[in-house]
């Protein structure tokens, strides 16, 4: 297990209710922290079933009933409706939202964007990038306290900029990913405004700010493909992808509100889920040194001093590892949830038309019968001997099936690629104001962002 000096690091997370919360207790708690109206229960049964009216609600948390809602019976469930309620404002109907034909033909689409050679492709972009980020510290040495969130943020926002629209001027990433935190930050009202079957027209506190971050993020990126559609040159990125693709039944190009969409989805999710990743694990071995040494000596023994490459991130096991429990502690994705088309059963529990199905990975990944000692930080349980004989469904930070996200590899190269750079020049620790808690608002972000002091070696 990890150690800090003779002890075991336990990670900062929510307290969960002893007992069933009353009706306005849960709301606020919706409100404030939805993972905080999780209840002990919850860590570890199988199933848990809320009743509210006749609203039924059941969360699934075991790997083998995970399996049947997400794989085996996948077909009679479909997408919550809640999740277009929360994000069709800023993301519309693309990859992330859509049902059926439509999503099939969007996911063919971008596939090939994210196959295993274009990632590695993407390595030495990814490390310069990186790079990048270290000489803007370097010039700044006065500053040795660094908003950590916010800096992953900008480094992955680079990378996307870089690789799936080939060019950092094609917008103002800083203005995307701003408006992209301010348009997620007031949405757990609409959660708790879905589960009391509140109308999509009432107001919320937030709502104006969202709806004019959804205006600005839509506009701006409206603008990019505007201009690349007058552009003659036409590179092989994924904007030129989607403006170059038909439907494969009528022959159609995809509408401009739908490349909107989807660039806009790809810029939100891909940033976002891998600036949280690093995000996190940073926090975490500068909380356990002995983890941030381990990396900085397996990355100094497989690259010395040249820039990561393809041929060594399968030689970095150990950066790899911390990832993965960064992953499972703090999963970016907290929630996989779906709606059931027809009475069914899962487990013991009969399920009736229209029931949320909830698989909160948060809780999922701290389950006790999924893990031992789950709220431990210890990277080694996913050396090759304990991961083996894992559950296939205990560890999903990118969900499963066949809706799981499509730049999984993307995200965890670049997260791989990125911390051993930066763990390879720079020294990272924890201050007085570090005391990160888990906040869900779509992803899984410090509450009070996450700084942490740099010291170059």
């Amino acid at each position: 297990m990890a150690m800090v000096g003779q002890q075991k690091f336990i990670p900062p997370t929510v307290k969960p209710p002893h007992k069933q919360l009353p009706l306005p207790v849960l709301i606020y708690r919706l409100i404030r922290n939805p993972i905080e109206a999780w209840g002990q229960e919850f860590y570890h049964q199988p199933l848990v079933e809320l009743q509210h009216g006749s609203r039924q609600t059941v969360f699934v948390l075991s790997s083998d009933l995970i399996h049947k809602v997400l794989v085996a019976d996948s077909e009679n469930f479909s997408k919550n409706p809640v999740d277009k309620r929360i994000l069709a404002q800023a993301l519309g109907n693309g990859i992330l939202l859509a049902e059926g034909d439509e999503w099939r033909w969007q996911r063919r689409t971008a596939a090939p964007l994210f196959r295993h050679d274009v990632v590695m492709d993407c390595i030495p972009t990814m490390a310069a990038a990186a790079d990048r980020l270290l000489e803007s510290w370097k010039s700044d040495l006065d500053n040795a306290v660094r908003p950590i969130d916010h800096e992953m943020s900008l480094v992955t926002f680079d990378v996307i900029q870089e690789t799936l629209l080939k060019g950092r001027n094609a917008f103002d990433g800083q203005l995307v990913a701003g408006n992209i935190s301010r348009y997620l930050q007031p949405i757990s009202w609409l959660v708790a405004y879905d589960f009391l079957r509140l109308p999509n027209w009432m107001p919320h506190p937030g709502m104006f700010k969202m709806q004019r971050s959804a205006r600005i993020l839509r506009q701006e990126v409206l603008n990019l493909v505007r201009s690349r559609k007058d552009d003659a040159e036409r590179s092989e990125d994924l904007l030129a992808k989607l403006l170059s693709a038909r439907d494969p039944e009528t022959g159609k190009s995809m509408p401009e509100s739908l490349v909107v969409d989807n660039l806009l989805t790809f810029l939100a999710a891909g940033h976002e889920t891998t600036a949280l990743a690093l995000t996190w694990s940073l926090f975490l071995i500068a909380s356990v040194p002995e983890w941030q040494q381990r990396i900085y000596e397996e990355v100094v023994n497989v690259a010395g001093d040249r820039p990561v490459s393809a041929d060594m991130v399968n030689r970095l096991p150990q950066t790899q590892n911390v990832i993965k429990e960064a992953l499972r502690l703090y999963p970016p994705a907290s929630i996989v949830s779906r709606q059931a088309i027809a009475s069914t059963e899962i487990g013991n529990i009969r399920i009736k038309k229209n029931a949320i199905v909830m698989m909160p990975i948060f809780i999922i990944h701290r389950h006790y019968g999924n893990w031992q000692d789950p709220e431990i930080f210890d990277p080694n349980r996913f050396a090759p001997e304990n991961d083996v004989a894992r559950e296939k469904f205990a560890f999903m930070p990118f969900g499963t099936g066949k809706r799981s996200c499509i730049g999984a590899t993307f995200a965890m190269t670049e997260a791989q690629v990125i911390l051993a750079t930066l763990v390879r020049k720079v020294w990272f620790e924890t201050t007085p104001a570090t005391h990160p808690k888990p906040l869900l608002r779509v992803t899984l972000r410090p509450d009070k962002g996450l700084p942490l002091k740099i010291r170059f070696r």
